[in-house]
């Protein structure tokens, strides 16, 4: 998210020549923050799951789930997570220069926080909006009947922002192991390692738990993040290895649907292809500084993007557009979910205040 990749790794000054830089945002630097080096390829690429989520929740709101085209972006939710647990390790495992810090404990933390921001968003929507946009039903006492099953299994529906629980876990597993591992010297691959391995033999079994599958995709970017430290830029050589497979994947979904052994392939081979269109951009391109800046509030991003389209379709129920009303709608969420970055960003550069509020909620 936007400030775990400076908390967790404040010594990183990694750099690169085309959207990986730092170049790219050191004219956006904070006068109330110090702006470490990011990797811009990956703040690309977040940028774009930012914008194919309103995509996705577009969909949802406006056209449905049944269509064809819909297996073909089911691995944006995915993709989430297993970021969340890619940058975790990825990032903690590049040199640094100080120990001071307890990146383990800083996970811990983050994950925490995320659950109270996931509780306290639902009891807002729940208190401002009891019935969803579909009229459904979503009180407070139904999320209070609902309360296991949305934080352990997920298989109840009745809350919003959900993605956010299994980030959350994800980030906590990642602190929890970064801990033991420092005290026993275990590798990080392994424990991980076999939660994913028992992930995937349940998902074969047929027990069909939306948890166990993003937590899953969580683990498998543990993994991932670590394997990759000091080596992402090897991803571009392999280029030719993902010509090969998204095609393959593409046809495998095509004839089998989007089940859960090919929304793991999705999401690792959509996210390698984003990745690789960044690096391959011009750092001072206006796509590459836009995306890179979307990716640098995702967290906001996602949940405001989620409150716009809610409220598009609630305004489109008493204003009829006739058949451009979906594009409208579309063109709507982006833009809107656009602006709200840009004017936070904008605010935290200009106020001590909207800075701190900013980080206490969304860091």
């Amino acid at each position: 998210m936007t400030e775990s990749e400076r908390d967790l790794n404040p010594k990183d000054t990694s750099n690169s020549s085309k959207c990986g830089s730092s170049e790219a945002g050191e004219k956006n630097s904070k006068p109330h923050t110090i702006k470490k080096s990011r990797n811009h390829a990956i703040d690309f690429a977040k940028g774009a799951l930012v914008l194919l989520m309103v995509l996705y929740h577009w969909l949802n709101y406006f056209v449905g789930i049944e269509g064809f085209v819909y297996r073909y972006i089911r691995f944006i939710t995915p993709s989430f997570v297993f970021l969340a647990g890619f940058l975790a390790t990825y990032l903690m495992s590049l040199p640094q220069k100080s120990k001071s810090s307890n990146p383990g404990k800083r996970l811990i933390l983050r994950g925490s926080k995320l659950l109270l921001v996931f509780t306290a968003l639902n009891i807002i929507v729940m208190l401002i909006a009891p019935n969803d946009s579909y009229g459904r039903s979503r009180t407070l006492s139904s999320f209070l009947n609902n309360i296991g099953s949305i934080y352990t299994t997920g298989s109840s529906s009745i809350a919003a922002f959900w993605v956010l629980v299994p980030i959350s876990y994800t980030l906590i597993i990642a602190g929890a192991f970064t801990n033991f591992q420092d005290r026993l010297r275990i590798s990080l691959t392994i424990p991980t390692g076999i939660l994913f391995i028992a992930a995937i033999v349940t998902s074969i079994l047929g027990y069909k738990i939306p948890m166990v599958e993003l937590l899953s995709l969580g683990l498998l970017g543990l993994i991932v993040g670590t394997a990759l430290a000091n080596r992402i830029q090897n991803l571009s050589s392999w280029w030719w290895f993902l010509m090969i497979a998204y095609p393959i994947h593409i046809v495998a979904i095509t004839n089998f649907g989007a089940i859960y052994a090919l929304q793991l392939i999705a999401t690792c081979v959509n996210l390698w292809l984003l990745y690789l269109i960044a690096i391959k951009l011009r750092p001072t391109s206006s796509i590459c500084r836009m995306m890179s800046l979307l990716g640098q509030y995702t967290l906001l991003g996602y949940v405001s993007q989620i409150a716009l389209l809610q409220i598009i379709h609630l305004a489109f129920k008493k204003v009829n557009l006739g058949s451009i009303e979906i594009y409208v709608a579309l063109f709507a969420g982006l833009a809107s979910t656009i602006i709200v970055i840009k004017l936070t960003d904008i605010l935290r550069h200009y106020s001590k205040a909207a800075d701190k509020i900013y980080r206490l909620v969304f860091t």
